[in-house]
């Protein structure tokens, strides 16, 4: 695994991620309402403004932990099955079915764009969290359409099976929060290269 760290870049190793909702989504926001008056004490004025709850700040990392929609990457039998080739729809307009997807089925490839080059469960290249031995590691050094090199910026997805994981997907308004612990290598051991890179 010593050469990936050497030849792909960029790297990442996610130690962990989980999914949390803000306390305050519970229920839809409610306005207070101008009660009825009689007719005959009605005079015209002008509407009046609906009270709004202002809700508070939602911070990062904060709220309450949906059950199952985590990933640890601890399941020794946690595999990746990439089916090349990838798909590249934002490219090409070509999706290239079946997309990759992990054996737990938490994670799937993005049509759009395709799968990173390496997804692998791996042991963590540095000490992570309290009882986390192992994290997922993700490197792409050839992203965007299959055998073709554009020396143009590209990106790939891994995307997170929220309906998988918690039997529903999720809205803006649930106020999500997503926690992911990431290792990067130190910097003298980054590609050298000129340029936005990640």
């Amino acid at each position: 695994m010593a050469h990936l760290f050497q030849r792909v870049l960029p790297i990442l190793v996610v130690t962990g991620y989980s999914l949390v909702f803000s306390s305050e989504t519970q229920g839809f926001e409610k306005t207070a309402q101008p009660a009825a008056e009689e007719p005959s004490k009605m005079v015209a004025s002008a509407p009046a403004k609906p009270v709004v709850t202002k809700k508070p700040v939602l911070l990062p990392g904060t709220g309450v932990l949906i059950k199952n929609g985590i990933d640890t990457f601890e399941d020794e039998n946690w595999k990746w099955y990439h089916r090349h080739p990838k798909s590249s729809r934002e490219q090409d307009k070509r999706m290239r079915s079946p997309l990759g997807k992990s054996n737990n089925g938490l994670w799937f490839e993005g049509p759009k764009r395709g799968t990173p080059d390496v997804v692998k469960r791996v042991e963590l290249p540095a000490p992570g969290l309290e009882g986390s031995e192992h994290g997922l590691l993700i490197a792409t050094l050839r992203a965007g359409i299959p055998g073709r090199v554009t020396y143009r910026m590209m990106q790939d997805d891994l995307i997170f099976n929220m309906s998988k994981a918690a039997g529903r997907g999720i809205s803006v308004a649930d106020n999500p929060s997503v926690v992911t612990r990431v290792y990067l290598p130190p910097f003298g051991q980054w590609e050298r290269r000129n340029g936005a890179s990640f």
